[in-house]
């Protein structure tokens, strides 16, 4: 293996005294002596010099893995190319290398290519897919004829994703989805009768290399999945006939385009039949297409040659955060991490006698330097209302009394809207001043003619007046509307059933105007009664919902929707995971269950995706008042360099929450939790070493920032490339000074040098090497 600009050096050449750390890019210090620890990139490294990572290769080879995953890209058609075998219905081969479709060299079956990059060398082609838009698709699958026997194998080689990806579905026929970030593999296959089989597994599944993945089906035997030629699942299950084909037939995509299911990295050979292939029949198509793959990226650079630098992503001055692959080309020994927040405790608990019950349907808005928190509660009597509380610092809260609403006869409360049903209050930037404040109320009935969403408005919070019904179906609970500022249009998340809880998103140019949606007509869902009003259903696209990951009757409640102000293109929702129990007679209540609160993230607000299953705010201890039902109020407060964000909690699960209340005792409470600013997601480095690359950027300013932490034990060095992966002069990792400690916004320098603004403008790579830190944030600053 060769490194241009000079061979590497022998480690032993390298070595210094023991004890002693020379630079986080190359060695790693631990009690008693230095240890070699995995290589990391070497400054003059390019991306065609890659190859595999092995704990056995030198550390010089092994810092050449790091960039595998780009060096894969080069890589072509021809040579290498099984022959089709007996049985074939439809086969991929990719072999021409260039062009919208993928030919079937079987039947004549081809399919459209969307997005999708060809990607050559001299003995194969394949396709790159980026994980956003592309993938192929057959419309016309019900055509290939599957009856009770199938295989299905395609080559893959993945790049990290955080969530499920698909690499071949047929619904409901079968389906094959990867997880890339927990190796798993899931397979579903469907008999005609509805019989079918189901498994998600953990599988040696690697990234950044060549693996080939095939099912079979066959009456008598049942279902299995080989990985590289080798069993990875089995279920005896006889489905009988197949369900026929009822959608295109996608690789790279899932069944539902909504949930993008996009597979990210580089797909080959693509073959179904329509009998079950033996295992012995699948390893031979393996040694008979394998040594063509793996040639492509071990062998000079005529082999794999140098990579066009993808368009950079324009990040000029604004703060980037981890929250997503978006800043991930490549990476070793560093894995992106959701951050759950320090829970403070209530702030409000219900005292007043107009306050029976509190914790569902808030919002916290900052307004000229008061922090105002709007909140529903329920008086003893029956209806709600909406209060305000105020804070000086967003942990003590108060309510002022504002002599507004009579309530027992008297003004000395904080009342400021009554007789509303789930309201959420927001500032809108872009309202008329008597119109600063609206407010969406959902009514119910007992008038389902008038029921609906509606839009109060407000000047300053205080002073409500009724608004128009802006939605004539009722999504019921939390629903909210904003200014999108990267989009420059009102958006509305809302509840809808499809068939559980989601929710949906509707885009708008007057907020106060009827919201647009597709009417369903006879198919509308009547999920309370005929008689009553329809609910939201499909009438418009899913931003967030369950999947097949979840637990079975599971859902999600509100959206709790943020655009982080604070950096570019980050949304954040915070919806309520709701475990059902069993209805009466096996369970005690209807409706019945238990919920805390995840997070999803989302770089436009048009789709929200999950980073990790783990409660962002978990369920405290039994007795606690917020121990079995929590559910995120809308917005976020920054003081100083603390975000504050605010949540109901009950001590009762959802359905029993009505015996609760039926007795006349008071419940809820409005909690608060503390976060790190940006500190929502970090890419966190292993203790033993990681390193990180970015895809190229642009950027304007004149220094680099981060908001990290090392603590004591961990460090950062950053290296600046350029875009194919050479250390610009005076920006090589090894001559970046150590980062050690916890910043919000730590200076980078070089020797000394902060001064980036000779490379403002230009395609760079920032090449991050770390051990025990986590990184939340990157930002050139000072134009």
């Amino acid at each position: 293996m060769s490194f241009p600009g000079g061979s590497v050096p022998d480690d032993g050449a390298r070595r210094r005294a023991p004890g002693r750390i020379s630079s986080v890019a190359s060695r790693f210090h631990f009690r008693g002596r230095a240890r070699e620890g995995p290589a990391i990139l070497t400054a003059n490294l390019r991306p065609r010099d890659m190859i595999a990572y092995h704990p056995s290769h030198s550390p010089a080879s092994n810092a050449a893995a790091l960039l595998l995953c780009l060096a894969a890209a080069a890589f072509c058609g021809g040579h290498g190319v099984a022959e089709p075998q007996a049985g074939s219905v439809l086969a991929y081969p990719m072999a021409e290398g260039q062009g919208d479709r993928l030919v079937d060299s079987v039947g004549g079956h081809d399919a459209a290519l969307t997005s999708g990059e060809w990607v050559r060398n001299r003995d194969r082609a394949a396709l790159r897919f980026d994980g956003r838009t592309a993938f192929a698709a057959l419309e016309d699958s019900a055509a290939i004829a599957l009856t009770t026997d199938f295989s299905v194998a395609v080559w893959f080689r993945a790049q990290s994703s955080m969530e499920p990806v698909a690499l071949v579905v047929r619904p409901p026929t079968f389906r094959l989805l990867l997880y890339p970030q927990s190796r798993k593999l899931l397979v579903e296959v469907t008999g005609a009768a509805g019989k079918r089989v189901y498994g998600s597994f953990a599988a040696p599944v690697r990234l950044a290399a060549w693996q080939h993945v095939a099912i079979t089906c066959t009456p008598g035997e049942g279902v299995r999945l080989f990985l590289d030629g080798q069993e990875a699942f089995h279920d005896g299950a006889d489905l009988g006939p197949l369900a026929p084909a009822a959608g295109p037939l996608r690789i790279g995509l899932g069944i539902d385009p909504a949930q993008r299911r996009y597979f990210r990295g580089l797909l080959a050979g693509f073959r179904l039949w329509d009998r079950a292939r033996t295992q012995k029949e699948i390893a031979q198509l393996m040694a008979d297409e394998q040594p063509a793959l793996q040639s492509t990226f071990r062998g000079p650079d005529d082999v794999a040659p140098k990579l066009p630098p993808a368009a950079p992503l324009a990040v000029g001055s604004r703060k980037q955060l981890f929250i997503d692959e978006r800043f991930i080309e490549a990476q070793r020994g560093v894995a992106l991490h959701m951050n759950p927040p320090q829970k403070l405790g209530p702030i409000l608990l219900p005292e007043k006698p107009w306050e029976l019950g509190m914790g569902f349907c808030a919002s916290v808005i900052e307004d000229g330097g008061t922090l105002k928190l709007f909140y529903r509660c329920e008086p003893p009597e029956g209806g709600a209302n909406v209060c305000l509380a105020t804070s000086p610092d967003g942990v003590h809260w108060e309510r002022p009394s504002l002599g507004l609403i009579e309530y027992a006869g008297s003004k000395g409360n904080n009342i400021v809207c009554s007789g509303v049903g789930e309201s959420v209050v927001f500032l809108d930037p872009h309202g008329a001043p008597e119109q600063r404040y609206k407010m969406s109320v959902m009514l119910h009935w007992p008038e389902p003619d008038k029921a609906g969403l509606y839009c109060h408005t407000s000047p300053d919070g205080l002073h409500w007046t009724p608004g128009p019904r802006v939605l004539d179906i009722a999504p019921d609970t939390a629903n909210q509307a904003a200014w999108d500022v990267q989009r420059g249009k009102y958006v509305a998340y809302v509840r809808k059933w499809d068939p559980l809880r989601k929710f949906g998103r509707i885009e708008m140019d007057d907020v106060l105007q009827p919201w647009p949606y597709d009417r369903l007509g006879e198919s509308a869902y009547f999920i309370w009664g005929k008689d009553k009003i329809a609910v939201p259903s499909k009438e418009m696209p899913t931003a967030f919902g369950y999947d097949e990951l979840d637990p079975v009757e599971s859902d999600h409640y509100n959206p709790a929707v943020v655009e982080y102000p604070w950096a570019q293109s980050a949304y954040f929702s915070f919806p309520s995971p709701y475990l059902h129990f069993p209805p009466p007679p096996a369970g005690k209540y209807h409706n019945d269950g238990l919920l805390d609160i995840q997070m999803a993230v989302s770089r436009d607000g048009v789709a929200f995706h999950r980073l990790s299953r783990e409660p962002y705010v978990p369920l405290s201890l039994e007795s606690q008042p917020d121990s079995k039902s929590l559910y995120m109020a809308v917005g976020m407060l920054r003081v100083g360099d603390d975000l504050f964000q605010y949540y109901g909690g009950y001590a009762a699960t959802h359905g029993e929450h009505d015996e609760v209340r039926k007795a006349g005792k008071p419940h809820g409470s409005f909690c608060a939790v503390k976060q790190r600013l940006d500190g929502f997601v970090s890419a966190d480095a292993a203790y033993t070493g990681g390193e990180l690359l970015t895809p190229p950027l642009t950027f304007t300013g004149g220094r680099l920032v981060l908001n990290l932490d090392t603590s004591a034990m961990g460090c950062c060095q950053v290296g600046i490339l350029d875009a194919s992966g050479d250390a610009l002069e005076g920006f090589g990792t090894d001559l970046c000074d150590e980062i050690h400690g916890n910043y919000l916004a730590k200076p980078v320098s070089w020797g000394g040098n902060t001064d980036v603004s000779t490379l403002a403008g230009k395609p760079v790579r920032l090449h991050f090497a770390m051990r025990a830190a986590k990184l939340y944030a990157f930002q050139f600053e000072g134009e």
